[in-house]
């Protein structure tokens, strides 16, 4: 939630704060990573069993994981926006026991699109803003397992005040999936067509830029939308677009009205997987 953005860039209290492990890769894996592809969403088999395709992959309905800032809340006013790294690492160690596996939303919209593969048992790990401890927490906790993570950037904390250009890149290669989350964060509803029409369009141009390909996702900044936000996503070219609505998301949500789990640190590694398969 970027309305917090400026108040929570720097590594907070409790942050790991040392650069993550590099990761020497040739520029064919770098290209494929950048668009998505990484090699943990393109298996056709998993520990938890033969991949998902045909009409169950094409009716999967797949938890969509929304973390914020990773570490300990030092005088902000939203903690609820912050999950401890240990509690993180718990939570990935968790889902990782139950047979869960990391994908991008690219590959659920090609399983709810074309009928797969998906692993058994996806999940998608979602990160909204741009936070340094994306990149000392959450990049080096999903690389152990071989997970992509999906990073809704917020263009204005991309930078040495908040998450470093040369980290993000980091992670595009490693395969994360780059989306768009606003150059500012406004509330959308509010701003003027043609500062819509800005938010949108120069996010997608400057993801492209950085990271060498156009993000095809978009993640409405605090979750609010209306029916012109979603016609200027749509007219800006994404094909996508998440919420903070609560639930599972799949095909009969609509492409544009995604919803996501909310993830706090209240949430124990067993906790969370009994409430993904509660909702399952």
């Amino acid at each position: 939630m970027g309305g917090v953005a400026a108040g929570l860039l720097l590594a907070g209290p409790g942050e790991d704060d040392s650069p993550p492990q590099r990761i020497t890769t040739t520029p064919s894996e770098r290209t494929k990573a950048n668009r998505g592809g990484g090699t943990s969403t393109t298996r056709t088999t998993t520990p938890g069993g033969p991949s998902i395709r045909g009409e169950k992959a094409r009716q999967a309905r797949i938890p969509i994981l929304m973390y914020h800032v990773l570490g300990t809340p030092s005088g902000s006013s939203l903690p609820d926006l912050w999950v401890s790294k240990e509690r993180f690492r718990e939570q990935m160690a968790a889902l990782k026991a139950a047979g869960y596996q990391g994908i991008t939303l690219k590959a659920a919209f090609g399983a709810w699109e074309t009928g797969g593969p998906l692993p058994p048992k996806p999940v998608i790990v979602s990160f909204d803003d741009g936070y340094l401890s994306h990149a000392t927490v959450a990049a080096p906790t999903l690389r152990k397992y071989g997970w992509p993570g999906v990073l809704n950037l917020e263009l204005k904390n991309l930078g040495k005040d908040g998450l470093p250009r040369h980290l993000a890149l980091e992670m595009a290669n490693e395969g994360w999936e780059i989306d768009s989350h606003t150059l500012t964060h406004p509330d959308l509803r509010n701003v003027s067509a043609e500062q819509l029409k800005t938010e949108l369009d120069d996010s997608r141009v400057q993801i492209k830029q950085i990271f060498g390909t156009a993000p095809q996702y978009f993640c409405y900044p605090a979750g609010k939308y209306d029916a012109r936000v979603i016609a200027a996503v749509k007219a800006a070219g994404y094909a996508g677009a998440t919420t903070v609505e609560p639930g599972l998301a799949g095909r009969s949500n609509g492409k544009y009205e995604l919803p996501r789990v909310r993830i706090t640190n209240a949430d124990s590694g067993t906790g969370l997987v009994q409430r993904l398969r509660d909702a399952g």
